[in-house]
């Protein structure tokens, strides 16, 4: 819920300021109002991420003294495969922009994610087609549709299916690696990329949509490469010990 409720408040407090001051003032100080704020935010944000307990997990792996010294080095000997096709995988969903998290559960992650990255690429032309109806039903329909259902797919499994992908000691590493490196790509270029192909299209959306459909195929690809994970143990520090075995008698 952190992405949806940041662009709500973002959007509420640049509204507000935008109609109690003049645009002059607005445009060259008001704006800047907002940002000043947010740290606010980040230093509740702070306080909470400190008080957190951390996963007996990592807990384990800590009172062991057994953490990776250089987790990043580490992720990259030990799990290459699982770091790079995460960045895949989550390609569609970046550049598409929770509720599917108990499906996931049932049926295993990659399907509910494949299903929300097929979906993607099929929807990405016919959404363009609905928005330039220039209907609010018809616009309003397009956004459910892609940010209520098709979207959520794929963002509710991600927390999951990554946690479980990486091992203890470079699970943090992993997961932020994933995210925050796809999200250069897949989010970050995407409106560039998008408005670069719109202009070249005459204002049309097919090579918009070639990109979009190319983003879905390479997470699907990703997923499908990577192995199921909503069965496993991703807490063996704390594993019950095995039953001992029976004594032998002489």
């Amino acid at each position: 819920m952190g992405v949806g409720a940041g662009l709500l408040l973002g959007t509420a407090a640049f509204s507000v300021l935008s109609l109690v001051m003049p645009e002059e003032a607005f445009l060259s100080l008001g704006w800047r109002v907002a940002f000043l704020a947010s740290g606010v935010l980040v230093a509740v944000g702070m306080y909470i991420r400190l008080q957190s307990m951390e996963s007996p997990s990592f807990t384990g792996i800590k009172e062991s003294n057994s953490e990776a010294r250089e987790p990043f080095a580490e992720l990259l000997r030990t799990q290459p495969k699982e770091a790079f096709l995460s960045l895949g995988s989550r390609l569609a969903e970046g550049v598409s922009f929770n509720v599917y998290g108990a499906l996931s559960d049932r049926v295993g992650r990659r399907p509910v994610f494949a299903v929300g990255a097929v979906l993607f690429g099929l929807f990405d032309i016919p959404s363009f087609l609905l928005f330039n109806m220039r209907e609010t039903v018809w616009i309003v329909l397009a956004l459910v549709l892609a940010f209520g259902i098709i979207h959520p797919a794929m963002e509710g499994v991600l927390s999951s299916f990554w946690s479980e992908l990486f091992d203890t000691r470079v699970r943090y590493t992993g997961v932020s690696f994933a995210y925050q490196f796809s999200g250069i790509f897949a989010s970050g270029l995407t409106p560039l990329v998008a408005t670069w192909l719109l202009a070249a299209g005459g204002g049309r959306p097919w090579f918009l949509g070639a990109y979009m459909m190319g983003a879905a195929l390479v997470t699907v690809i990703s997923v499908f490469a990577l192995p199921e994970t909503y069965q496993k143990d991703i807490d063996p520090v704390m594993a019950p010990d095995p039953e001992p075995e029976p004594a032998v008698k002489s």
